[in-house]
């Protein structure tokens, strides 16, 4: 029955409402330190779109570092879990595009590179659900190969420079 709901639209929408509020409450009430990346802060003040990989285990400090006056546009896998993960993430001002490794691959590439195309940033996650984790698939490289803009293959920027600071 819990699987049912949580498949159904009404459920997911229920579920998808509850991420974003949780995301976003703890991204607001943790202390955050930034480490000493200025070229990476110096990427999230670009003008021009720029590829960012987010590891799966960051992806829930997204909405606290990214500038919501820029638009992202995430890489999404159209599994029923994407689905669900990509209501949450519009919910808190992030664009979706539907592909996977797995399932529209090819359709997920050229969905990024429309989008780098209208001046929006993208984002991916390259270490995959099911792993292995932080290691970084050839999707990010292949997008940037493929967005026949040589700039934005040289904006490529890893999330990696933000921790919540430890208390006590």
């Amino acid at each position: 029955m819990i699987k049912k709901f949580s498949k159904s639209k009404v459920g997911q929408t229920i579920i998808a409402v509850l991420i974003a509020f949780v995301i976003k409450t703890l991204s607001n009430t943790i202390r955050w330190k930034t480490f000493d990346h200025k070229y990476k802060l110096e990427a999230l003040n670009e003008t021009e779109p720029i590829i960012v990989v987010f590891w799966h285990e960051r992806i829930a400090v997204m909405s606290k570092i990214w500038p919501l006056d820029k638009p992202l546009a995430m890489l999404q896998s159209p599994h029923s879990d994407g689905q669900l993960i990509a209501k949450a993430i519009n919910m808190l001002g992030f664009q979706t595009v539907w592909g996977s490794t797995n399932r529209n691959a090819a359709g997920g590439i050229i969905g990024l590179i429309k989008k780098a195309k209208k001046g929006v940033s993208i984002g991916i996650t390259p270490d995959g659900p099911r792993g292995p984790a932080l290691v970084c698939s050839q999707g990010p490289v292949a997008v940037a190969k493929t967005c026949g803009d040589k700039d934005i293959s040289n904006r490529m920027v890893n999330i990696k420079f933000l921790a919540s600071k430890k208390l006590g």
